[in-house]
């Protein structure tokens, strides 16, 4: 995927039940992701964890951060399936690069402030 300062890539990790499958549909929705986002976005890390736990309500964990100019922009997120955390990644962190990229445009230098000179 390329970025405004070119090609960016996606580091993938599997923890726990999560196979490769799991892996391509998360990278895939990252990349689509940064695509969407008007930043320059220097790399990206992207965490899969499914765990065994019949109990656990949300048995799938998808965590993302990415590396915007010099800041990290870092979204997570649960659900019962791996494609459900995905999906709901993926959204979460569309919105998050928005209002990142609306921050850097807004925001101002603030002038200092003048110090006035005063002569005995």
């Amino acid at each position: 995927m390329t970025s405004a300062t070119g090609p960016v890539r996606v580091q993938i990790r599997l923890r726990g039940g999560a196979d490769y499958q799991a892996g391509d549909e998360a990278r895939a929705a990252i990349e689509d992701a940064i695509a969407s986002a008007h930043c320059a976005v220097r790399s990206a890390e992207v965490v899969v964890n499914v765990r065994d736990d019949p109990a656990s309500a949300s048995a799938a964990e998808v965590e993302a951060v990415l590396e915007v100019g010099h800041t990290f922009v870092h979204a997570d997120r649960f659900a019962p399936t791996v494609s459900e955390a995905i999906y709901l990644l993926e959204h979460q962190l569309s919105a998050e690069l928005i209002r990142h990229g609306r921050r850097a445009q807004t925001a101002r230098r603030v002038p200092r402030r003048r110090r006035a000179i005063l002569h005995p």
